[in-house]
C-alpha cells in the first residue's frame, strides 16, 4: 500500500489535481492519500482512512448506482473500473470525480486489493453539462457519425422533435436514420454521406416521420482532424426548414398568379394594337372579294388568271390572320406547364412583330429587328416571347412622344454557349438610381393605373429560370435592356451579367 515514503508516487500526483487510493479486500482497510483529500479542500488529518469516508462523502443521487459498480467488478460482472460520480467538498459543493482502479490477485488468482486513482472533471463536467442544455433548448440536431462505419455515435435531442423517433432507437438501430429519410431522397442522401469525406455536404432533403407528416431539413458536416490531417469524426447540423420550404411554395404560387396576370394585362395592352393588325388584312379581303364580283358580274368570260391571282391574296391574307389569332392563343396560356426546346430568332421576331408591330406603325414608332438568319436558342418561345414584348413596350410608353421614336432589337451570339439579344430605343438610358430598382417586383415608373411594376421582375425571373439573365445596359448611350439566353439545354447557375 503506498504511504508517506512512497516519494516518486507522490511527485507523481503533483500537479495533476489527482489523489491516490487504495482497498485492501481481505482486511477492508482504506487508504486516501493527501491529495485525495486535498483535491476536496480537506487536510489529511480531517478525514479518517475508512470505507465510510467514501461512503459518506458520495452525493445521494449517485451513491446506489456507485455501490451496485463496485459491488458487479468485485462479483466479475465488469471488467474494468472507471466510473464517474460527486464528492462532497468541505465547503459543502460538490465535485465531479473520475474513479479508475486496477485489482490485484493473490496466487490463487482470488482479487485481494483495488488500487486506484481519483481525478478532478469537474471543469470538464460543468462544459460538458452547459452544452447539453445548449443542445437541448435549440432547434438543431448536433450529429457525429464515425467515418470509417458511417453510423451515428451521438445525436442530440431534438432528433426526436424533427424524425418523430426517440435518440434510443437510433442508437440501437443505426440504420433508422436513412430508414426515416423519403424515400424519393433516400438513394441521394445516402450516396452524398458516402462521399461527404471527399466532398461538401449540404444538402436539403424530406423527413418521413412515424405518423406520415414530412419536414424539410437542411443538413451539412465538417470533419474533425487530428493535427496529422487524420480525420477523427464527422460532425454535423440537422435544421428543420419546413417553414422555409412552405414560404417558397407560397411564394412561387404568387409568382405563377403574377405571371398569369402579367401575361393578361400584357395582352389588354395588345388588343389596340392586333385590332389594327386584323383589321387590315381584312379591308384587303373585303377588297378582293369586291373585285371578284365585278369581274364575275361584267364578263361573260371572265378573267381565271386575275381571279386565280385575288383568290391567292385572299389566301395569304386569310393565313395571317389566322397566324396573328394563332400567337394570341398561345400567349395567353397559363404557362404553369413550360416546355423548352431550340427555337429560331426569326421566329421569335416574326411572332413578336405580328403580336404588336401594327401598334407601333398607327403610332408612328419604328421598330426594327435584325440579326443572324441562324440564330437560335433554347427556351419557352411563348415565355421568350412575353419577355419580349414587355420591353418592347415599356420602351414604347418611354419614347411614344419623342420625334421620331424608334426601337431596335438585335441578336447576336455572345460566345459558344449563349446569345444576346438587345432591346435598345432612342432614349437616353435610365438613371442609376432607379435603374437599381426597376427588377424589384411592384416598381414602376409609370403613372398610377398604367403599370404594376411587375413585368420587369417576371420577365427577370423568366429568363433566370431559362438560365439566363435579364440586365441594363448602363454603358450604352440609348436606353438598352440585354436578354442572355442559352443556345443549348443548361445544368449550371445562371450566366452572370
Amino acid at each position: 500500500m503506498p504511504n508517506s515514503k512512497d516519494s516518486n508516487f507522490k511527485l507523481a500526483l503533483q500537479g495533476t489535481n489527482s489523489g491516490l487510493w487504495d482497498l485492501n479486500l481481505v482486511t477492508m482497510e482504506v487508504y486516501f492519500s493527501p491529495e485525495w483529500k486535498s483535491m476536496l479542500g480537506y487536510e489529511d488529518s480531517d478525514l479518517e482512512n475508512s470505507f465510510a469516508t467514501w461512503q459518506n462523502l458520495m452525493h445521494p443521487d449517485d451513491k446506489e448506482r456507485s455501490e451496485t459498480f463496485l459491488s458487479e467488478f468485485l462479483g466479475g460482472v465488469r471488467s474494468q473500473f472507471k466510473i464517474e460520480f460527486r464528492l462532497k467538498e468541505k465547503s459543502g459543493d460538490f465535485r465531479w470525480i473520475l474513479s479508475q482502479a486496477a485489482p490485484t490477485f493473490n496466487d490463487q488468482g482470488k482479487m485481494i486489493q483495488l488500487t486506484g486513482i481519483h481525478i478532478d472533471i469537474q471543469e470538464q463536467k460543468v462544459k460538458n453539462l452547459i452544452f447539453e442544455q445548449i443542445i437541448k433548448t435549440i432547434g438543431e440536431v448536433f450529429w457525429m457519425m464515425d467515418p470509417i462505419t458511417h453510423r451515428m455515435v451521438y445525436i442530440s435531442p431534438a432528433y426526436e422533435n424533427i424524425w418523430g423517433r426517440s435518440c434510443e432507437s437510433l442508437y440501437q438501430n443505426p440504420e433508422s436514420y436513412i430508414e426515416g429519410i423519403h424515400p424519393d431522397d433516400r438513394s441521394r442522401i445516402a450516396e452524398k454521406i458516402r462521399k461527404q469525406l471527399d466532398q461538401k455536404y449540404d444538402v436539403d432533403y424530406r423527413v418521413l416521420r412515424p405518423d406520415g407528416t414530412i419536414r424539410w431539413v437542411n443538413d451539412r458536416s465538417y470533419t474533425v482532424r487530428d493535427s496529422n490531417q487524420k480525420i477523427l469524426n464527422v460532425v454535423g447540423v440537422a435544421t428543420d426548414i419546413t417553414s422555409q420550404k412552405e414560404a417558397l411554395n407560397e411564394i412561387e404560387e404568387l409568382r405563377v398568379k403574377a405571371f398569369s396576370h402579367s401575361k393578361m394585362a400584357a395582352l389588354g395592352e395588345m388588343a389596340g394594337g392586333v385590332a389594327h393588325e386584323i383589321n387590315n388584312p381584312l379591308t384587303i379581303i373585303y377588297g378582293n372579294v369586291s373585285t371578284m364580283k365585278k369581274i364575275l358580274s361584267t364578263n361573260s368570260t371572265p378573267d381565271i388568271e386575275k381571279l386565280a391571282h385575288l383568290c391567292e391574296r385572299i389566301e395569304v391574307t386569310a393565313l395571317r390572320i389566322s397566324k396573328i389569332i394563332k400567337g394570341l392563343k398561345s400567349f395567353s396560356r397559363s404557362g404553369e406547364t413550360v416546355e423548352k426546346e431550340i427555337f429560331k430568332i426569326t421566329d421569335l421576331y416574326n411572332e413578336t412583330e405580328s403580336m404588336c408591330g401594327e401598334k407601333f406603325k398607327s403610332h408612328g414608332t419604328k421598330i426594327t429587328f435584325s440579326g443572324s438568319q441562324d440564330l437560335t436558342a433554347y427556351g419557352n418561345l411563348i415565355q421568350v416571347e412575353q419577355v419580349l414584348i414587355n420591353l418592347i413596350n415599356n420602351a414604347f410608353d418611354a419614347i411614344r412622344y419623342f420625334p421620331n421614336p424608334w426601337i431596335n432589337v438585335t441578336a447576336i451570339e455572345k460566345n459558344q454557349d449563349f446569345i444576346e439579344i438587345r432591346v435598345t430605343d432612342c432614349g437616353n438610358g435610365i438613371p442609376k438610381e432607379i435603374a437599381s430598382k426597376m427588377m424589384e417586383p411592384f416598381y414602376t415608373t409609370k403613372e398610377v393605373g398604367k403599370g404594376t411594376g411587375l413585368g420587369l421582375s417576371i420577365s427577370q425571373g423568366i429568363i433566370t429560370d431559362h438560365g439566363g439573365s435579364l440586365t441594363i445596359d448602363d454603358q450604352a448611350p440609348n436606353t438598352t435592356f440585354v436578354v442572355v439566353l442559352p443556345k443549348k439545354k443548361v445544368l449550371e447557375t445562371p450566366v452572370s451579367k
